[in-house]
Parts: structure tokens; C-alpha cells; sequence
């Protein structure tokens, strides 16, 4: 169950669980040096590319300038139809690049010095077999997804693009961009998963209260909500920036990137057509989308802790224990309650509103373009 995701994270560099420290080393170089080939390329791409003369692109487009040099001078409507996509496929790169950096200095670097923080590799045994399956299907889900805008991106752009000059650029680009974009998102979803496990082994903690008073259950919430603000803190830089990046990243697709594509000639297979916008739409909007229902389910866990405990009659409670007494509990929920125990960054707490907001700002950008 849990292979998938070691492999993943010990091939971009996160894994911290290595025994010889120059391998995980070895390929977090190799992760830096391929998005920042990726985002400087890119760059390049869209400000020098489109605009140099055909025999200057056409030194650079094996490595760079993907078939740019195919837009002779007699057809430079080309290059303006591709300009938009080259823009946004810049800044979906610089989204990437960012998202693995700050994941690396997050999980290696700012989760350590967190006191009461969970680690990654405690995260990843705290998990149950259920989780494991959860995020594995997650894992197949974005890869199935990548799969078909690998192909469909392929097999677009092979129509405009003559294959020997996109060919190393392009597929060196898509080959990267799962594990590289994915690997953040997954590391992300195995700590949020593991402080739900907390939350669940402090509801058996308090059920398993034989005695005492009302500040042995305060203490135990408190410990809770001490491993769960100290995690998110460690890692709300990378949560903030990879949210903007992608959902800026998301925006431009939706507004730029459709219209130079429907500006193209040609589109026989419609069938085809319709998969690549579908796919695409797919890809940029799940590395937005998914942290943030992530970051809700933290908090609406939490939330459902305290309705469960709650609704535990009097009766059911053991004698002895401090929740027995009615006065008792609402004294404890009145102070859970106060502490706003969630996915908080500042004074903002991540609930399942804010998602929403995220996914009908996803599902309207779609149906806008599809309508």
C-alpha cells in the first residue's frame, strides 16, 4: 500500500527516511536542476521564441524554442496564436518550480523545527490501511488524468508542429511535470491524513478517561491542537504560494490558453478536440483544487470530533469520567470551540466554505469555456 508513494518521494529528493543521505541528495539536485531547466525554458520560450527571427529559433528549438522556428515569415499569425499558451505554460512551470522548492524547504527544513509538528516520517506511519488506499486511488486518478493530456497534448500539437523540433523539449516538459507537481500534493495529503489519525486517537484518548476533572480533557484537546497548528505551520508557505501560483496558473489557462487553441485550423477529430480541452482543464485545475480540500477536511474533522463527543448521552459515559457531568462538557466546548482547532493560517480558518468557493470558482471557469 505503501510503495507508490515512498517511490514517489524518494524520486524527487523528499523522502527523509534514507539510509545513505547522498542518494535522497542526489535526486533533490537532479529535481532542482529539471524544474529549473523547465521554468527558465520556459520563460525563454514565450519572451525570446516567438519573436526571433526563424533561423535563430532554429538553432535553439531542440532545447528550447519548441517549433517555434516552423513559424516562417510568411506565416507569423503562428507565433501570435501561441503566444497566450506559451504564457501560460510559463507560469504553470513557475507554480511547479516553486511548489517542489518550497515543499523541500518545508518538509526537510521548517517541519523539524517545529516542536510539537509532525514529521514526515511519523506522518507516513500514522496512516491506516484505509488512507493508504484512499491516497493511492488519488494517485491513479491524477495519473490517469496526466496520461490522457499526454497524449492529447501530443497528438495536438503534432498537427502544427513538425516532430522534429518539438519532440525533446515537449515530452522532457510532460514526462517531469506529474512527478514534480504530484509529489507536494501527495506529501501534503499524507500529513493532513495523519493529524486526522491524531484527531481520531484523541476522541479514543478522552472516551478511555476513567477519572479525574475537566482539565485532563481540556489538556488532551490542547496537546491535539498544539501538533496541528505546529504542522501547519510548518508548512503554510508552501500551502499560500502554491495555492495563488496554480490558481493564477488556472485562471490563464481558462482565459488565454482555449482561445489561441480554438483559434487553430484544422480541428477534423472532434472527438480529440474535446478530450485535450477536457484533459487540460483537468490538469490545471487538480494541483489548485486538491490542497484545499485537503486543508478542509482537516478542519471539518475537527469539527466532527466535537458534534460526536457531544452527542454522547450522559448515561453512555463511564462513571467517573469528567464529560458526565453536562456542565462539564459545555464548559469543554465553549473552549474547543474558542480555539478554532482546524487548518488556520493567521486568523483564517481553511472549512469546507472556502473550499467550495475554490471548487465553484473551478467548476464556473470550466463551464464557462465548455459553454
Amino acid at each position: 500500500m505503501t510503495a507508490p508513494f515512498i517511490l514517489l518521494t524518494m524520486l524527487v529528493g523528499l523522502w527523509p527516511v534514507c539510509r545513505y543521505k547522498v542518494f535522497q541528495k542526489f535526486f533533490m539536485v537532479i529535481g532542482v536542476a529539471i524544474n529549473t531547466y523547465v521554468f527558465i525554458g520556459n520563460i525563454a520560450v514565450y519572451r525570446f521564441c516567438a519573436v526571433i527571427t526563424p533561423n535563430a529559433a532554429n538553432e535553439l528549438s531542440p532545447f528550447l524554442c519548441y517549433g517555434m522556428m516552423a513559424f516562417n515569415e510568411t506565416s507569423k499569425q503562428w507565433a501570435k496564436i501561441f503566444r497566450p499558451v506559451l504564457f501560460s505554460r510559463a507560469l504553470f512551470s513557475f507554480a511547479q518550480f516553486s511548489g517542489y522548492i518550497l515543499i523541500a524547504h518545508c518538509i526537510l527544513g521548517k517541519l523539524p523545527k517545529q516542536k510539537k509538528a509532525v514529521p514526515l516520517k511519523l506522518a507516513y506511519n500514522l496512516l491506516t490501511r484505509k488512507q493508504w488506499i484512499k491516497l493511492n486511488f488519488q494517485i491513479l486518478l491524477s495519473f490517469s488524468i496526466w496520461i490522457t493530456f499526454l497524449v492529447s497534448d501530443l497528438r495536438h500539437a503534432e498537427k502544427y508542429i513538425p516532430k522534429d523540433h518539438f519532440v525533446i523539449w515537449l515530452k522532457i516538459e510532460n514526462l517531469v511535470v506529474w512527478f514534480y507537481v504530484g509529489a507536494p500534493l501527495w506529501i501534503f495529503a499524507v500529513m493532513i491524513s495523519a493529524l486526522e489519525s491524531l484527531i481520531t486517537a484523541c476522541i479514543h484518548e478522552i472516551k478511555e478517561l476513567r477519572e479525574g476533572d475537566i482539565n485532563e480533557v481540556i489538556s488532551i484537546y490542547q496537546e491535539l491542537c498544539n501538533h496541528i497548528f505546529s504542522t501547519v505551520r510548518g508548512l503554510k508557505f508552501w500551502f499560500v504560494i502554491h495555492w495563488f501560483a496554480f490558481g493564477m496558473a488556472f485562471i490563464v489557462d481558462v482565459a488565454l490558453g482555449f482561445k489561441s487553441v480554438d483559434s487553430l485550423p484544422n480541428q477534423q477529430n472532434e472527438f480529440q478536440f474535446w478530450v485535450f480541452h477536457i484533459a487540460f482543464l483537468a490538469f490545471a485545475l487538480y494541483p489548485f483544487l486538491y490542497p484545499s480540500i485537503c486543508a478542509a477536511s482537516l478542519t471539518s474533522k475537527c469539527g466532527n470530533m466535537l458534534e460526536q463527543l457531544n452527542f454522547i448521552s450522559s448515561t453512555a459515559w463511564r462513571p467517573g469520567h469528567p464529560l458526565k457531568i453536562r456542565s462539564n462538557m459545555n464548559e469543554f466546548l465553549i473552549f474547543a470551540n474558542q480555539t478554532h482547532c482546524g487548518f488556520r493560517i493567521g486568523r483564517l480558518t481553511f472549512n469546507n466554505g472556502l473550499a467550495w468557493i475554490s471548487i465553484c470558482f473551478g467548476i464556473f471557469g470550466m463551464v464557462f469555456k465548455l459553454l
